[in-house]
Parts: structure tokens; sequence; C-alpha cells
């Protein structure tokens, strides 16, 4: 009878042991982190592999994994050609049941430094003087060959040739203006080299020289009196009327629109050819009148800046 009891006693337990309130041991976290220094990673970061689980990590960044108690492998890759892991590529952690305090969350750590897969070429053409050619001028690069290219660059304004392969490339400086004159020669030898932790960038500098062409022309406008015209004035130079783009980017709309100018101002004309140029303020509301001749005439000299102010009273 005594043993039967204890049986029936043992199996009433073991029924209620396997319940549906059975949960299992209560999930943990472990905290993965990577840090990329170099060039060239993979824009798409990595693949963390815990288990079962392959989340995708950023080059720079930290993942939280729900995990349950035990010991894990925990392996980085999909890890660029270029790229290497500092220290093994995987590494076991125990995770603990959860913590007390999130100070104890275990967390792993890789550490991935980049090489440069490819170099650069810079190409600077430094431009002294003015009236530099509105076009630029023609970058001829080449290896000799598996890499031609034909660019431009403009005056004191850095070209970077990106992507090249390891090597030495000739780069050729063309098509100066008349008014220029480079100094020195006119092709430059250059070597680059990949694999580094930083770009090789190859530097092909070219001094050039422009005399002027052009003049320019400082326009002031002063006014005086009561009934100003708040709106200003518009301008006819050389019987044109000098308009600007007024663009709507909202619209993806462009108009041209007769430029205004101030009634108390100046505007820097640049690039007039040398000679005389004829101004002609207009649009001047009826109770204003200019002193002085309207239209004026005013003569341009290479390289010089001449001036011509236009005096308006207002009643």
């Amino acid at each position: 009878m005594r043993a039967r009891l204890f049986a029936s006693v043992v199996i009433a337990l073991t029924i209620a042991g396997c319940g549906d309130d059975f949960t299992g041991p209560e999930p943990s976290t472990l905290r993965v982190s990577v840090t990329t220094s170099g060039v060239d990673a993979d824009a798409d970061g990595y693949r963390i592999t815990v288990g079962t689980k392959a989340p995708r990590i950023q080059l720079q960044g930290t993942v939280s994994l729900s995990m349950t108690p035990g010991r894990y492998d925990v392996l980085l890759d999909d890890v660029a050609a270029n790229c290497t892991v500092e220290g093994p590529a995987e590494v076991s952690v125990i995770v603990p049941p959860p913590p007390v305090a999130p100070i104890e969350v275990p967390q792993v750590s890789f550490q991935v430094t980049c090489h440069a897969a490819s170099a650069a070429v810079r190409v600077m053409a430094s431009s002294s003087g003015r009236d530099f050619p509105p076009a630029g001028y023609q970058v001829h690069l080449s290896n000799g060959s598996t890499v031609t290219q034909t660019l431009t660059a403009y005056a004191n304004v850095p070209l970077v040739v990106e992507g090249l392969p390891a090597g030495s490339y000739a780069v050729t400086l063309s098509d100066l203006s008349d008014n220029c004159t480079l100094s020195g020669p006119n092709t430059r030898t250059v070597s680059v080299t990949i694999g580094g932790v930083t770009r090789d960038i190859g530097l092909a500098d070219f001094a050039v020289a422009c005399a002027a062409t052009t003049g320019d022309v400082n326009l002031s406008t002063t006014t005086t009196g009561t009934h100003r015209d708040i709106n200003g004035y518009t301008l006819m130079l050389d019987g044109e009327l000098v308009t600007h783009q007024d663009c709507s980017y909202f619209y993806y709309y462009c108009d041209t629109r007769p430029t205004r100018f101030q009634m108390s101002g100046a505007h820097l004309f640049q690039q007039l050819a040398p000679g005389d140029h004829i101004f002609e303020l207009t649009d001047i509301a009826s109770t204003c009148s200019v002193n002085g001749p309207n239209p004026a005439t005013v003569s341009v000299t290479l390289g010089a800046v001449s001036e011509l102010t236009f005096t308006v009273a207002c009643n």
C-alpha cells in the first residue's frame, strides 16, 4: 500500500512538471561589435554567425543577440579580400544566465583593417594672372597599357582621378589658350602603389601663367531724395538688357529675368572686351532722373578695373 502511494505521488509530480507553464531557460544577451580602419572597406559590412543566427553588422557597429545560456563560437565572415581581421576571426564565448546588471552582458569585439585596393592621381593646374580658359585644360592620363583617360581640369581646381591600379602614369596638360604659358614640360610622370592603409595619391602639378585679355567695370549707383523706387533699376549694356537665370528647384524650371540693381550699391562686370562699352540705367521712376550722361560710355583696358557711377536724384 505504501509503495503504491509513493508511485502515485511521483506520477502526479511528473505530470505537474510537464504542464504548459514550462518555458525553459530564460534567454540572455550577447553583444558583438566591429571596428574598421583603413580604406576601401566593403560598404555592406560583415556577417556575424553565432549558432543558427547570422545577422549583418556595419563597418562600425554593434549587434545585440538574444541567446540561451551556453557556450558559442562567434564567427566574423563575409570580409572583403583586401581586409584583414586583426586576431582570430572566430572566438568562443560563454553566455551566462540573464545578468543581474548590464555590465555582466558578455561582449565580443573584432578589429578589421582594410588596405587600399586602388590608387589615385591628383592633377592641379595652378594658374596665375587672369582670363583662364573657360573650358579648362585637357588632361590626358595613361599607364601605357590598361588605363587611358582624357579629362578636363579647371584653373586652380584639383582634379582627382580615382580607382587606378598600381603603376607609373604619364599625365599631359594641353589645350592652353593663346594668352597662357606653361612653366616646364607639359607631361609629368607619377607612380602610385596599392595595399596601404591609406590611399596612395600621386601628384601632377602644373604651373600656368595667363595674361589678361579682358578688363572689368565697377558700376555704382547712388540715389538721393524722397520718392525713390525701392525696386531699383535695370541696365542695358551695349544695347542688351542685363539678365540672369531665375531657377525654381521645386518645379525644375528656369526663367530669364532682368537683373535689378540696387538704388545705392555696386556691381562688378568682369571679362569685358577691351574698348568702349555703353551702359544705360533703365526702369527709372518718373519722380527720379539721372544726373549726368545716361547712356554713359566707359573705356575698358586690359587687366584693369574701370569705374562708372550713376547718380539718381528723386523728388
